[in-house]
């Protein structure tokens, strides 16, 4: 059995990664699920 937080956090990577002006020193995950492709943070969590 996997921790529940593993997805979150392997998606908030990518997405971190692959969004232009996500700068993971400025940014929390969680503000991924704000813009035009958050419904994908928000499905992973």
């Amino acid at each position: 059995m996997r921790p529940a937080g593993l997805p979150f956090l392997a998606m908030g990577l990518v997405q971190g990664l692959t969004r232009d002006g996500f700068d993971f020193t400025r940014n929390a995950i969680s503000q991924l699920a704000l813009d035009e492709a958050g419904w994908i943070q928000t499905v992973s969590s």
